[in-house]
């Protein structure tokens, strides 16, 4: 850790222009500029989460929805399961020193292969490795035995709504996919939704949340496409559509309203600007250093959007090595980030969408990095709003400080 003082952030959203100030809890949003109040801690990687793995169960999928990244469609050999075995997994994860991660089962759709899941699972446990699990799917085809494995096993489920809201007959994938998050939370199984934007996008942020709160879904990813250039109509759009969001949530909040409070990546900078004890981070994006996939075929990736791209290869299963290429890449070596006024702060810092949109790790693609900006004007604008309403502002803060919420994330 170091300590730093943070630039003031200007902002502009829905009509006013703001200052954001990063190191003051009590009054971070100003309509004035004050100078820097105060120092933050800085997180430079010393301190970096555990390992954290991306496991491919297969490259099939009973959907197509917008913007997936699955496999199949760039050509990728597609499997219907892993070509390594679980025991080849651990010897992998003991000769890479591997002893505790996050593992995600992703795919194409994991839950398509969960028989590979449970001996994945069993398997790891039998080994001694001591692993948190996290279903991510699409949940149109979660079987019973499934549903009653992962309440034994504390499972999460990220559940991507982009299949039972964007793709053709939507209305039946979307009856199923409600009555399993109606089941999975009724098991005390913790259930996120992540949904993908775009000016396509025909469900709003507000009606989705609706939907699903409704159902005992209670944290969310709303994402920014990756892979996708922005125009300048797009970015308009986007601003537009979350100055109703914001006013929505604000609504929710001056209700004491909290069931809509934790929505991603809005509530981690809200949660930033309302505790500057925590620190920054100098890198938000684990690709290529703490964190890799690993395709159906044992090859590792830096992360999971660049499985199958080619001269992306970090490592292999079968020949028990993992690379970390991306280990010196952060807001301090990426030009553009080291002159932005959101650096340490910003939660876009995709080294993935960098190198399809740019082809280096280290040229951020700059319609991502406006959308971004966008993103935290809307939550410093529901932080600066709530500043006049000092004790519907505790609340949140006091949710914050409890509420799990605000910690979980998909990426």
């Amino acid at each position: 850790m170091r300590m730093i003082r943070p630039e003031i952030a200007r902002c502009q959203f829905h009509g006013k222009t703001f200052y954001v100030d990063r190191t003051n809890g009590a009054t971070p949003v100003s309509l004035k500029c004050h100078p820097v109040n105060g120092e933050r801690r800085l997180c430079v990687g010393e301190e970096g989460p555990e390992d954290c793995f991306f496991l491919f169960v297969t490259d099939r999928c009973n959907l197509a929805c917008p913007f997936c990244f699955e496999t199949r469609k760039r050509g990728y050999s597609e499997s219907t399961e892993p070509r390594y075995s679980v025991e080849q997994l651990v010897e992998f994860f003991r000769d890479t020193s591997v002893k505790k991660a996050q593992i995600w089962f992703f795919g194409g759709e994991p839950l398509l292969g969960d028989d590979w899941i449970v001996s994945c699972i069993e398997g790891l446990e039998s080994a001694g490795i001591n692993c948190s699990y996290t279903i991510a799917t699409n949940l149109t085809v979660l079987k019973e035995g499934m549903r009653a494995y992962s309440r034994n096993k504390v499972i999460r489920y990220l559940v991507n709504l982009d299949a039972c809201l964007c793709v053709p007959s939507a209305g039946k994938y979307l009856d199923d996919v409600l009555d399993n998050v109606s089941r999975l939370s009724r098991d005390g199984i913790e259930v996120m939704g992540m949904l993908v934007w775009s000016p396509n996008c025909k469900v709003s942020i507000r009606q989705m949340m609706e939907t699903f709160v409704s159902r005992g879904m209670r944290y969310f990813d709303i994402n920014i496409a990756h892979c996708f250039k922005y125009s300048v109509e797009d970015v308009r759009e986007f601003a537009s559509k979350l100055e109703t969001f914001a006013d929505w949530y604000i609504s929710n909040i001056l209700g004491h309203d909290l069931r809509y409070a934790w929505v991603q990546p809005f509530s981690k900078y809200i949660r930033s600007l309302l505790f500057p004890e925590e620190p920054l981070h100098q890198c938000a994006c684990g690709a290529g250093k703490q964190l890799a996939a690993i395709a159906t075929d044992g090859t590792l990736y830096p992360c999971q959007v660049l499985v199958g791209h080619e001269g992306c290869s970090s490592g292999s299963v079968l020949q028990k090595r993992w690379e970390r290429p991306y280990e010196g890449v952060n807001d301090d070596t990426v030009p553009a980030c080291a002159a932005c006024d959101l650096k340490y702060s910003c939660k876009g810092r995709c080294v993935a969408n960098n190198v399809i949109m740019e082809g280096s790790a280290c040229e951020p693609e700059a319609s991502r990095c406006q959308m971004e900006h966008v993103v935290f004007a809307c939550s410093a604008y529901i932080v600066g709003e709530l500043q006049n309403h000092p004790v519907e502002l505790a609340v949140l803060r006091k949710a914050f400080s409890y509420g799990r919420g605000a910690e979980v994330s998909a990426h």
